[in-house]
């Protein structure tokens, strides 16, 4: 998709995960396979949502242990 355009960064605009990006998106997911490609496109790492939680915080949030242990390493 990036190669095509895409905005990794790019934004959520509505619902009760505003201003969350993709990361964001991957890590409430438990996809660490989503972020270590995300992190190759250089996508903003610790994100956080317009209620000001950040990826590892909805890592955390969501018992994703593994994904809060990524992120911190990075």
């Amino acid at each position: 998709l990036q190669n095509h355009g895409a905005n990794v960064n790019a934004e959520l605009i509505a619902g009760e995960n505003k201003g969350a990006n993709a990361i964001w998106c991957a890590a409430y997911g438990g996809k660490v396979e989503s972020i270590e490609l995300l992190m190759l496109w250089n996508v903003t790492l610790h994100k956080c949502s317009d209620d000001g939680r950040t990826p590892i915080d909805i890592a955390m949030a969501k018992n994703h242990h593994h994904i809060q242990e990524y992120l911190e390493k990075h």
